[in-house]
């Protein structure tokens, strides 16, 4: 998780952010979560929250159903009377055109997402809590926006059924410098 501002001038992930708080010793932003999913083997998934808490305003990440800290409100103050207008979720790439090519180094399972589950990385249930939600009671990302910044090496696709059991999702990657991408 992180931040960005400037196009990407300005960005930073995870503990480098300044002013998280973590208030879990046992599980932070920067842990390791296993097991891993692999293409053709098992696929796991994690339960991850970001929201905000109505009575001090605070952004909080819960990971699996334990808080795992929060944003403080004046971290992000254009939140506070209207929420957030948009989260990007999905994967980043460090791509230093080694060489002069694009990097070799994939996203997610390092497959594209037409491969679908069990070769693809994915994201599901992805939904939004609104300023007046309650516990557990979220909506549909109405207005989504798949998109990649290099579509020949990483790709975004939707899924399905966005009323089935895995609400709205998608799925996303691919192998990074190829046929399809140099």
């Amino acid at each position: 998780m992180g931040s960005k501002t400037n196009g990407y001038q300005t960005y930073c992930y995870n503990l480098d952010c300044p002013g998280f708080v973590q208030t879990n010793r046992l599980v932070g932003l920067s842990s390791f979560i296993v097991p891993v999913s692999s293409v053709g083997g098992p696929q796991y998934t994690v339960d991850l929250e970001i929201f905000q808490d109505l009575s001090t305003k605070h952004w909080w990440v819960r990971l699996q159903g334990t808080d795992m800290g929060y944003w403080p409100k004046q971290l992000v103050p254009s939140f506070q009377s209207a929420g957030a207008d948009g989260f990007d979720f999905g994967g980043r790439v460090l791509n230093t055109r080694p060489n002069g090519h694009h990097t070799s180094t994939g996203m997610g399972l390092g497959r594209f997402p037409t491969e679908g589950l069990g070769k693809a990385a994915f994201f599901r249930n992805v939904e939004i809590a609104y300023a007046d939600y309650e516990r557990g009671k979220y909506n549909f990302p109405g207005q989504a926006h798949p998109a990649s910044d290099v579509p020949g090496c990483y790709f975004v696709q939707e899924g399905g059924d966005f009323h089935g059991p895995w609400v709205y999702h998608f799925y996303y990657g691919g192998p990074g410098r190829g046929n399809s991408c140099s």
